[in-house]
């Protein structure tokens, strides 16, 4: 018992987690939904000694999954998460955190600058901005503690919490990575000025306009790729209004799950032993992957037929896997509230079940075999 609660507890999972040998190298070998899963057992704030092991691709899907909110079908960058993430990695160091940023892809550096700073050129703006604001209104922002004057460039900041995290980077990536980070500047300092001329002073420093499309459309191809389902594609997938008798009459897949298979790359991974760092993260119930577990309420009839097809048609049941995978992200995707994979797993099979119960008793045989599990659950959702 001793054992156990050491191993659930957050602090002591962490711990053997730091003692495991080879540690880097394990890590590193984790897909980064589990080591997401380890972040959210410990904790972001606590988590940083793990972060400063992951590799760069480990760091962007990390991003990828943490970092956006939703609002509505529109997911945002999410400026108090990102500026926890900079506090947490700069536990590492300034030049850690800079040669972090450097290895992002561009658009979403400039997006997550854009997120946390407003930068202005000075010297244009003192050309623009004559007889448009009050003098005093941009020496206010000159000698705000919350701003920093870098060569040709003011730096206001939009956060408060995390601007010394914040501030030490950005002075890092200039000093490490000036090729990153000029172009970078000059872009939002031009996209600012923009503002300037068309709103005036006063409206941009009170209200920045955002580089969301670029970085967004990056993100979601991103996780396209990886099996993710974009917001406004996974509502309007578990919106879908079906006839569950028309719909097993005549099985046919929908636009979005059609689409969502036709980008996916399989990616075949080669079988691999299980290493010490697996093992304690099984023992602790950190898992990446949703499992559907025996007496699940109401979720039985789906895991039967599923084992059932791994004893008989390995490749087709490789293939509902991956349908079970995009129907639980639709629903993760959808939901308006953040729901981890297992319940939306659980979720999932409880609906898919109740489409083989009816299905069975109207004397379809095996209905997982002749039958994709989205279409499953657009019947069972119907019932």
């Amino acid at each position: 018992m001793a054992e156990l609660t050491r191993l659930t507890s957050s602090t002591g999972l962490l711990a053997r987690i730091l003692d495991t040998p080879n540690l880097m190298a394990r890590v590193q070998a984790l897909p980064s939904e589990t080591v997401a899963a380890v972040i959210q057992r410990v904790g972001l704030a606590d988590a940083g000694e793990i972060l400063a092991l992951v590799s760069q691709q480990q760091l962007l899907e990390l991003f990828d999954a943490d970092l956006w909110s939703a609002e509505g079908d529109i997911e945002q960058l999410s400026r108090e998460r990102l500026s926890t993430w900079l506090e947490v990695l700069a536990e590492s160091g300034a030049d850690h955190v800079a040669d972090r940023l450097a290895a992002l892809p561009p658009d979403l550096l400039a997006h997550a600058l854009e997120s946390l700073v407003l930068v202005l050129d000075v010297d244009t703006l003192a050309l623009v901005v004559t007889g448009q604001a009050p003098d005093d209104l941009l020496d206010k922002a000159l000698s705000s503690p919350l701003s920093h004057e870098l060569d040709q460039y003011l730096v206001l900041a939009k956060i408060v919490d995390g601007w010394d995290a914040l501030l030490d980077a950005i002075l890092a990536l200039d000093a490490r990575h000036p090729d990153v980070l000029r172009p970078i500047f000059d872009r939002l300092a031009a996209a600012a000025m923009d503002r300037v001329e068309e709103d005036g002073l006063y409206t941009v420093l009170n209200e920045a306009e955002s580089l969301a499309e670029e970085a967004a459309g990056e993100r979601e191809d991103r996780r396209a790729r990886r099996g993710y389902v974009s917001r406004s594609d996974a509502r309007a997938f578990v919106a879908l209004d079906d006839d569950p008798e028309a719909l097993a009459a005549e099985p046919r897949r929908d636009a979005i799950a059609l689409a969502y298979f036709r980008r996916l790359e399989r990616e075949a991974q080669a079988p691999v032993g299980q290493s010490p760092l697996d093992e304690l993260l099984d023992r602790a119930g950190v898992t990446h992957a949703p499992q559907l577990t025996a007496g699940e309420p109401g979720a039985d009839a789906l895991r039967d037929a599923m084992q059932h097809l791994f004893q008989t048609s390995p490749e087709l049941h490789a293939e509902r896997l991956e349908e079970l995978a995009f129907v639980t992200n639709a629903v993760i995707s959808a939901s308006d509230e953040r729901r981890s994979p297992a319940d939306a797993a659980h979720d999932v099979a409880r609906i898919c079940a109740r489409a083989i119960t009816w299905l069975e008793g109207r004397g379809r045989e095996e209905p997982l075999r002749e039958l994709s599990v989205d279409l499953l659950f657009r019947i069972g959702r119907a019932l």
